[in-house]
């Protein structure tokens, strides 16, 4: 191109008669294309005669190539979903697929390439989405970047304000102001043999006020807590002699002056409205797992 001889290669330029030198000057636009192609394409030109050989096959061989090749940037355009990709990311892979099409000579128009990035955006951006489709005024494709760059920082920011804090509940069960000794024992805390003494002997039964007796978070009953509960963790039973079992009545008021932002029962009818929970969080306890939610509702104290 540089001499003025782009003309012989494509045929524009009548061929002049066979001379010395024009075989010479045809030879060197030869060796100028053979230099500038690829493996695969010296191939295919190695065997021409002639500059315009060489350019003939090479139209041939990559002609239907280069249609494949601009059916498939199109219909990754066309595709192409922003996901869970960055909103830079996903405007970059777009701008790589019209940088494409515009080196194989297929330009996209400024009106098609909006739609398509329009289409790739998810819910999130419905807002922004309308806003656009209803503009009068044209819009190019970097005045949409800088549009949605900014949408996007303003929709993270908004998220870090409207961050929901986290929920604290209490269950609280009230028992009787005090219960005898050596009822508090079941069969599921293990309570080492007791020496009887004789009835004359035998001290006056002490009682202990409900307060100072825990309650497992995890089965609700009396005489541990949830970090020792062989129900949550899968101790082994052992037998055991003359174990009474004491049950107590679960109180149906609510306490209110707990601090807690929402309140936890085990029983269904304490609620006045309730639905099913079909989220996937949980009630920490005190030994750091959590138990599962079936149902929200509310009550009228």
């Amino acid at each position: 191109m540089a001499n003025d001889t782009i003309g012989y290669v494509t045929g524009t330029t009548p061929c002049p008669p066979t001379t010395i030198g024009t075989v010479r000057q045809d030879h060197y636009v030869y060796l100028a294309l053979l230099g500038s192609c690829g493996p695969e394409a010296q191939v295919v030109m190695s065997s021409a005669t002639s500059s315009t050989d060489a350019w003939t096959r090479l139209m041939k061989a990559y002609v239907n190539r280069s249609r494949t090749r601009i059916m498939s940037l199109k219909e990754r355009l066309a595709s192409v979903t922003k996901g869970s990709s960055s909103i830079s990311e996903y405007l970059r892979s777009i701008q790589f697929l019209v940088d494409e099409l515009a080196l194989i000579g297929h330009p996209v128009d400024d009106l098609d390439l909006i739609i398509a990035t329009l289409n790739g955006l998810g819910p999130s951006f419905r807002e922004f989405n309308a806003s656009i489709r209803v503009r009068d005024s044209p819009l190019s494709f970097d005045e949409l970047f800088d549009k949605l760059v900014d949408f996007d920082t303003f929709i993270q920011r908004d998220d870090c304000h409207h961050q929901v804090a986290p929920l604290t509940a209490n269950h609280v069960n009230r028992f009787s102001s005090s219960v005898n000794r050596s009822k508090r024992f079941s069969r599921d805390h293990f309570p080492p043999p007791k020496y009887t003494p004789p009835p004359s002997r035998r001290p006056h039964p002490r009682r202990y006020s409900s307060n100072m007796v825990p309650t497992c978070q995890y089965c609700d009953r009396r005489g541990h807590t949830a970090k020792t509960c062989y129900r949550l963790h899968g101790y082994p039973t052992r037998p055991e002699a003359h174990s009474v079992t004491s049950v107590m009545p679960t109180a149906s008021t609510w306490l209110v002056d707990s601090g807690a932002s929402h309140h936890v029962t085990n029983d269904m009818g304490s609620l006045s409205i309730s639905n099913e929970y079909e989220g996937n969080d949980q009630l920490m306890v005190a030994n750091g797992k959590g138990l599962p939610i079936t149902h929200l509702g509310s009550t009228h104290i």
